[in-house]
């Protein structure tokens, strides 16, 4: 995984995704592979070969959850593609998807085999021999890409949930925002989305929609699309256990309303209530199919 890292951060390379997501794929199937081992898991098929990855992640016994799954198997089929085109021309197309797939992989093996296994240690960020220019970053997606490229990586993104997508263990993504500073401090800051101040950021950047097309579910109406799709039993007193879970929103009685996590929920003032995103149905009807499968 270490080389695979090494190759795609090198100036020199020019056979980046390519080798990224060959590399990656051996180094999960090794990991996977130690870890069914220790489960006392057989590894081996009849013709005396190991399970690859793909067939790996069908079991139940690794636990990953789909959002990784999902980076896991999108990565899968880029290296497939390698087989018959060259994709460096959009190496920066699947940074995210990359950079998602590496964070993933120190987390799963230390969770599997401690904290003393991490990676942390021995990768830092990339050098550069420039400061990043603010209008390289922004139009850091508008190079010319190959449309059989394009569409392919549409056609990676359709296949998931939208909670999915969002997910950053399935594709990981920065919010750059401008800070005053003088000529000697960098420009530019690096913020979680999950923070506060990444959700007060969110919330800017949403306002040129109103608030009824981002959020046009109210609870009675979030239930209801959740039954629908999953065909499983779904009531309010269990949509308001699952926003106690997942802490969008403050709980009733708390001062400070309008703190909610606004990918999924919004207070509307005017009215004295909450509504929802479809990225809060999309995460329910994820959440309910997991329990049902």
């Amino acid at each position: 995984m270490i080389l695979a890292v090494q190759v795609f951060n090198s100036p020199v390379h020019k056979f980046k995704t390519e080798v990224f997501c060959v590399l990656s794929n051996i180094a999960w199937t090794y990991l996977c592979h130690h870890r069914l081992l220790s489960l006392g898991e057989e590894i081996y098929t009849a013709d005396g070969s190991s399970l690859p990855l793909s067939q790996i992640l069908k079991t139940e016994k690794l636990g990953l959850n789909p959002a990784i799954t999902a980076n896991l198997l999108d990565i899968k089929e880029l290296r497939d593609k390698v087989e018959h085109h060259i994709l460096g021309q959009a190496d920066l197309l699947w940074r995210g998807l990359f950079q998602a797939n590496c964070l993933n992989f120190d987390k799963v093996m230390c969770d599997w085999f401690g904290a003393k296994v991490t990676l942390q240690k021995n990768l830092s960020f990339s050098l550069q021999f420039s400061k990043p220019d603010i209008e390289q970053l922004s139009q850091v997606t508008a190079y010319d890409v190959p449309s059989g490229i394009k569409a392919f990586n549409e056609g990676l993104r359709e296949n998931h949930a939208d909670s999915i997508k969002e997910s950053t263990e399935y594709e990981f993504t920065v919010v750059y925002t401008m800070v005053p500073g003088s000529k000697s401090k960098a420009n530019i800051k690096f913020i979680s989305p999950e923070s506060d101040e990444g959700k007060e950021i969110s919330n800017v950047l949403i306002k040129h929609k109103p608030a009824d097309e981002l959020y046009p579910f109210k609870p009675t109406k979030v239930v209801n699309l959740v039954k629908s799709a999953t065909n499983k039993k779904f009531t309010i007193p269990m949509h308001t256990e699952a926003v106690k879970k997942y802490k969008i929103r403050p709980e009733n009685g708390k001062p400070d309303k309008k703190k909610t996590n606004s990918k999924y929920c919004i207070y509307h003032a005017a009215h004295g209530d909450y509504t929802y995103s479809q990225a809060w149905v999309d995460l329910l009807i994820a959440s309910q199919n997991e329990e049902k499968s």
